[in-house]
């Protein structure tokens, strides 16, 4: 998608980012291409996310870069009301010959098409084809004064952060080697702080280790070795699911007081 000849035709971007990893989950290229655009930014999966953390990044977010920030946990819907409250208000700040129109962004797996998903529901209705654009961009009408294009597709991280995360958080697929890396990194990384609950989920005590973990649950290759491959797999998979509790993977900086 040409998002150069897109963004001209938009006015506001609404942007959805991963609570666990609030900074790392987004894509600074395109805030710098949208730089004059009302924006608003969601941080989704806010029900996997240490909660304190979540409501210092939200202030440390709007307090920096001036825009709204909303948490959201788009699968259950709770946050949902306050983000459509959020968005009346936006579409009847400013009097226009048209309604306002919105995109949702986001690099992948942060939730989109779940916040699209919610927003639009069944009772949405087709508006036309983005001029211009690709004819399967359509913009739905999610109430008067307000309208989203349905189709934003993809927007790959352009951020420098360690490869573990973004595989810790789903945000890039991983072969076998990189989610063995990742998994023992994300396991280095939160063991000094979550280690207890880490060990409760898979009956151990510290300190314990990825081989400690395969051979609890019985992941063995022949000979009996643990199966490294498929403890990893099995600790993405828990930590993505919040097995070993609500964490967030990076802290807001401290701001000096106003």
């Amino acid at each position: 998608m040409n998002w150069r000849r897109l963004l001209p035709l938009l006015d506001l971007l609404i942007e959805v980012a991963d609570a666990r990893l609030p900074c790392g989950s987004r894509n600074p290229r395109l805030l710098a291409a949208a730089a004059g655009k009302a924006r608003l930014l969601i941080l989704n999966k806010a029900d996997l996310a240490d909660p304190a953390l979540t409501v210092a990044w939200c202030r440390f977010l709007e307090r920096c870069e001036g825009v709204p920030v909303l948490p959201l946990a788009a699968l259950s819907g709770k946050g949902l009301r306050a983000l459509e409250r959020r968005l009346a208000v936006l579409a009847a700040a400013k009097e226009r010959r048209r309604p306002l129109r919105a995109v949702v962004v986001g690099i992948p797996n942060v939730g989109k098409s779940t916040v699209i998903n919610h927003l639009v529901g069944r009772k949405a209705a087709a508006t036309g084809a983005v001029p211009g654009i690709t004819r399967g961009l359509q913009w739905v009408r999610l109430r008067p004064g307000l309208e989203l294009l349905d189709t934003p597709g993809h927007l790959p991280t352009a951020r420098s952060i360690p490869a573990w995360q973004l595989t810790a958080v789903g945000a890039v697929r991983a072969d076998a080697e990189a989610s063995l890396e990742a998994a023992e990194a994300l396991l280095a990384a939160l063991t000094p702080r979550h280690g207890r609950s880490i060990a409760a989920c898979y009956g151990l005590e510290a300190p314990f280790s990825l081989s400690d973990i395969a051979r609890k649950r019985g992941l063995l290759s022949r000979g009996g070795t643990p199966d490294l491959l498929r403890a990893a797999t099995l600790v993405l998979r828990d930590f993505s699911r919040g097995k070993w509790g609500r964490i967030t993977l990076e802290e807001p900086p401290v701001l000096p007081d106003q």
